[in-house]
């Protein structure tokens, strides 16, 4: 690479912090940002995805993007030529990656999802919600005044463990849902969920709304409660309007809060003229149209265009969805939009300056240009191999995300990141590589990008990949006994593993230090709003 290829530790802080849309792509695998370190402002992308999700995160392809890794070696170089290939104009990578990063001096976390972390923690301090311990709770929940305790997570989390008597609320529907369905303003609420992330961002958002009640935390969540030995239930709870009749003046509140919502932090309603005028200047300015309601409404009632987050996914991980920095972002909802105005409102807290909301009203949707599609593909000259045409000492490798290899893979398939195929090819000198993936595509896309790297062996994809091996009907293995070496792409809380104490004490004390983390932290782009 030349010196143009690269970007420096001073150059990157510049960027980070200066004008003009960027682009920080972290192409390390899930692990790697735990055990190395990442950088609040990076968008993790592990490599395998890059060619789907780039063109999702970074819609246009001249915004500038660096990539990163641990120091600006071979791994960033593969991920940069997976850019270059999908059209992107200005790629480059951060000269000595994260090591030179640290030895700048400037910040870094142990998590592989630190922003929505972060986040939670700056408003904390600035916006401070009374807490309540587990058993404080437990104690409450037993008197006259028991409050009501809204469960901010996803109904899946809730069905394996949930608090006695709890309700569900999830996402922004937690404000709107609360102002919709609580008739009485003197009854406390406690909001929790397995942390304190997703609790924190409901309980400001709750008061943000302009919500009489008392609102109260649960200390560290649904891990607090079982270290304090309480009981769970099981199988989920009932969401709120099932448990509490919708009040006659919701759509009033509704419309009022959102109103209000929008005024307080200068978040434009744009109507089908306006949104045509973003739309037409998205190819020199990156725009996100995001349909924030749910996927069940966005299928009967589609906004033309837009791509479907779902409230509950983009609160409070906005860079799952989001990956330029300083992009202007459009939130669809229905009328009144106040799942809408409440994420808008954490975005301009998260550092976002153009923020708009379009409302889907009875008429026929406004139409936007289509959402980012995954970027033309070559396989080039792969080597396909059927599986009665696969070879003794061929070494099969799947790089499939570990979930979906537990549930069912090629057996003999070795599990490995794309980011450790060299590692793979070192552990088995001079054998021929088959790769698999949950499709033929993703593999011969993993071979394009390994075996462009010097000293790659041999390589060819399995015929169908995982999908054209289930359907043939064939034999399937299940678990992760066949992965090479530790899992990468996912790191485990492990609620009932033997060391589950352990572990959460651990993982407690390390989030209580986060304020002090923060705080010295110079690329912090939070801000509060009165």
């Amino acid at each position: 690479m030349t010196s143009s290829s690269f970007v420096t530790s001073s150059e990157l802080h510049a960027r980070l912090t200066g004008c003009g849309e960027f682009a920080l792509l972290d192409v390390r695998d899930t692990t790697d940002l735990v055990d190395e370190g990442a950088l609040l402002l990076a968008i993790h992308v592990p490599l395998s995805e890059l060619p789907r999700q780039a063109p999702l995160l970074v819609p246009r392809r001249g915004t500038p993007v660096a990539v990163l890794d641990r120091d600006g070696g071979a791994l960033a170089e593969r991920g940069r030529r997976i850019l270059v290939r999908l059209g992107y104009g200005d790629v480059r990578v951060v000269q000595g990656g994260v090591r030179a990063w640290q030895a700048a001096g400037h910040a870094t976390y142990a998590s592989s999802y630190i922003f929505g972390l972060a986040f939670a923690t700056f408003l904390e301090r600035v916006r401070p919600t009374p807490h309540v311990n587990a058993p404080e709770l437990d104690a409450w929940l037993k008197r006259a005044d028991a409050p009501l305790v809204l469960d901010t997570r996803a109904p899946s989390e809730a069905a394996v463990r949930s608090l006695p008597g709890a309700v569900q609320a999830t996402g922004a529907d937690t404000v709107r849902l609360a102002l919709a369905h609580v008739a009485d303003p003197q009854r406390a609420i406690v909001v929790h969920c397995a942390g304190y992330t997703r609790s924190i961002t409901a309980a400001q958002g709750l008061r943000d709304a302009g919500l009489p009640n008392p609102v109260h935390l649960l200390r560290d969540g649904t891990k607090a409660w079982q270290l304090a030995g309480l009981p769970f239930v099981q199988g989920g709870h009932e969401p709120l309007p099932a448990a509490h009749p919708r009040l006659p003046q919701a759509d009033a509140q509704e419309a009022a809060a959102a109103r209000a919502l929008r005024a307080r932090f200068g978040v434009e309603a744009v109507d089908t003229e306006a949104l045509a005028r973003l739309d037409a200047e998205a190819p020199q300015r990156s725009t996100f149209f995001l349909d924030i309601r749910s996927a069940e409404e966005a299928a009967i009632a589609p906004l033309a265009g837009f791509r479907s987050v779902p409230h509950e996914g983009i609160w409070p991980w906005t860079p799952r969805h989001v990956g330029v920095l300083r992009a202007r972002i459009v939130l669809g909802d229905s009328a009144p939009g106040l799942r809408a105005a409440s994420i808008a409102a954490w975005l301009r807290r998260q550092g976002w300056d153009e923020v708009f909301v379009h409302l889907r009203g009875p008429a026929p949707a406004a139409s936007v240009r289509a959402a980012p599609a995954e970027a033309a593909y070559t396989p080039g000259t792969t080597v396909v191999v059927r599986n009665e045409d696969l070879r003794s000492d061929d070494v099969l490798a799947d790089v499939s995300p570990s979930a979906q290899y537990a549930r069912g893979h090629v057996p003999g398939a070795r599990l490995v990141t794309q980011a450790r195929l060299p590692e793979l090819a070192a552990a088995f000198p001079g054998r021929r590589l088959v790769l698999t993936a949950p499709t033929q595509r993703q593999a011969e896309e993993a071979v394009l990008d390994f075996g462009a790297t010097a000293g790659a062996p041999p390589l060819a994809v399995l015929a169908g990949g995982n999908a054209g091996w289930a359907a043939a009907g064939r034999l399937q293995e299940r678990g992760t006994l066949g992965a090479f070496g530790p899992v990468r792409d996912a790191v485990a809380e492990k609620w009932d593993a033997p060391d589950w104490r352990e572990r959460f004490l651990a993982l407690m004390a390390w989030e209580h230090t986060l304020p002090q983390q923060i705080a010295a932290d110079d690329t912090l782009p939070f801000r509060d709003f009165p």
